[in-house]
This record gives C-alpha cells, structure tokens and sequence, in this order.
C-alpha cells in the first residue's frame, strides 16, 4: 500500500503537467476571436483608441419595419483595423443614416438606418387615416411613414362603424395589447397591393 503513494502522486502531478501545458497551448494557439472579452479598441502610441486585427464587427441595415439585416459579421475587415473611433465615424458618418455602437461581448456594430421597408415588408400595404380620410400606407401596420394615396371620398364619416373603430385603434397601435393588435393586422393589413384593392372594392359596395 505505501509503495502505491508515491505512484498515485506521481500520476497526479503528470496530469496537472499535462493540463497546464496543454492550457498554455491552447490559449497561444486559438485564436483571438474565440476568446472572451477580446478589446475592441487597442491603445495607441499617441494615446488613441484603435480597432484591433482581432475585433468581431457586425454590419447590418436597420429598416423602417424595424427588421434588421445582417450584412457581415466576423473578424475586422483589413481598411478598418487601425482605424481610430473618429475615423470610423468619418467613414460612416450619422448624417448618412449610419450608428456606431460596442456591444457585450466585445462586438463592433456598425448599423446603416435605410430609408426603406425590408424585402419581405416592401410589397405590404396597411389601411390608416390621414386628415379624416381613409389612406393607404406602404408597410406594415404601425410603420405609418410613407403615404402612397387617399381613398377620396371614403371620409372617417361615410365608413363602416366596424373599420372606423379599428381604424381608430390603430392609430394608437403601440397601446393596444397583442391579441387586438393580430386582429388589427388581420382586418388592415394587406400582403400586398392585390389584396389590398379587392378589399376596397368591397368597401366600395358598401359606402356607396
């Protein structure tokens, strides 16, 4: 038995050898990107802050839907490493839609805001009221920034109790709870341009 301890403590301090070396190892090896807390910026000479070889960067274009597109995400593209955070800001500059933001993990994001609905979104087409008239908006329900016409002569007035009251609830859609909001979608909101004519004509029938 005790000519076993000296064997046990040997095998134990071969493996703690083994482990550290191959700890040491790995930690030269991988690389930067898959550990964590990697900089994002690295400090410079000068005493600025600079984008470093190892820095994750996401770029993506954020829609007026909401939706949000990646466009690329891995290692820093070889014109931004070195780049200081005022040179990232002249290459993407605010006035041109773009944000600069660092995340928890250690990622740059650099988001364009476009002026656009996502391709999915694009062809959608939701009922809302512009100067008590009935009017037809590009988008999703809820995404009220581009008017593409007035259904004249369908005045808030002339229109069915029924869409008058939905109609009414939409335009406050961030307060109503998520069951009404679907049913809202349901009744005002229109995958496309097709679909939302043949439901005018209906309307048609009925205000006339």
């Amino acid at each position: 038995m005790l000519r076993k301890i000296p064997m046990l403590a040997m095998s134990i301090v071969v493996i703690m050898l083994v482990a550290f070396v191959f700890y040491q190892a790995l930690n030269f090896f991988v690389s930067p990107l898959m550990k964590p807390g990697h900089p994002v910026y690295n400090i410079g000479l000068a005493g600025d802050t600079r984008v470093v070889s190892g820095t994750i960067v996401r770029q993506e274009n954020s829609y007026l839907c909401k939706d949000v597109e990646t466009v690329y995400q891995g290692p820093a593209p070889r014109e931004l490493v070195g780049l200081t955070e005022k040179e990232l800001e002249k290459k993407y500059p605010a006035e041109e839609g773009w944000s600069i933001k660092t995340v928890d993990g250690g990622i740059l994001v650099l988001t364009r805001n476009v002026d656009d609905f996502c391709s999915l979104h694009r062809d959608y087409r939701h009922l809302g009221i512009y100067r008590n008239v009935l009017a037809v908006y590009q988008g999703p329900l809820g995404c009220d920034q581009k008017l593409i016409r007035l259904e004249e002569g369908k005045r808030m007035e002339l229109l069915p109790e029924d869409l008058r009251k939905r109609l009414e609830s939409a335009a406050d859609l961030a307060n109503v709870d998520p069951a009404a909001r679907e049913e809202l979608k349901y009744h005002l909101e229109f995958e496309n341009e097709a679909m939302l004519n043949s439901m005018l004509e209906n309307l048609d029938e009925v205000v006339e």
